[in-house]
């Protein structure tokens, strides 16, 4: 019962945290980012204390079972947002991180607490490498932002070239969709390395098959 409670608190801080950063998109207040980094922390701080609980009550905890896995995943990815939203404070990022954060936090709701086989160890080294993905594309998407953020103040300002005096944003546009597609495309993929893992094993062995 403790444990459910304990996962109620850090998901609830991160929702509040992701409601936060939807309404700076109409509004900002000044009480709006002291609200969002109370938040943030209150999360991370829960969920740590309940990821050091699981490593002191249970001999193979931490990162034994899929439970405990999508956790520390969320909660390497809740630190990396707390950082930015302290570094970064104009950067929009929880709209982008704090959905992959809740989302982890859910998985992790229904995935098995029990040590994970060694049969499925090689699902570890999936997870893994889909976090440390997660973890690049994190660096596309901050990229992502601060691009948007130019086509809008070039598009206001009305910037043009200096030969032929065309506006500029148009190629600022241009850019950011090509980052929007390859922050697209890389989240898929890490998605399906850390919720699907066998899927691309399994492809893996029927393009050698077909070769």
């Amino acid at each position: 019962m403790s444990s459910g409670v304990n996962m109620l608190c850090f998901t609830a801080s991160f929702g509040v945290a992701l409601a936060l950063e939807v309404m700076g998109l109409w509004a900002r207040p000044r009480w709006r980012r002291l609200a969002v980094v109370t938040a943030a922390l209150a999360g991370l701080v829960a969920q740590t204390w309940y990821l050091a609980n699981r490593a002191s009550s249970s001999p193979w905890a931490p990162l034994s079972s899929q439970h405990d896995w999508y956790l520390a995943a969320a909660w390497g990815l809740a630190i990396v947002y707390l950082a930015l939203v302290l570094y970064q404070p104009k950067a929009s990022i929880g709209l982008f991180l704090l959905p992959v954060v809740l989302a982890l936090i859910g998985a992790a709701r229904f995935a098995s607490t029990e040590p994970m086989a060694g049969a499925e160890m090689p699902r570890i080294w999936g997870i893994l490498h889909g976090v440390f993905l997660m973890l690049g594309t994190i660096v596309v998407i901050v990229q992502t932002v601060m691009l948007f953020d130019k086509v809008r103040l070039t598009y206001t300002d009305n910037v043009l070239t200096y030969d032929l005096n065309l506006p500029t944003w148009p190629l600022a546009a241009v850019a950011w969709a090509g980052d929007v597609c390859a922050v697209v495309l890389i989240a898929i993929r890490a998605w399906r390395l850390v919720f699907n893992p066998e899927a691309l094993h399994d492809e893996h062995f029927e393009d050698k098959a077909s070769e």
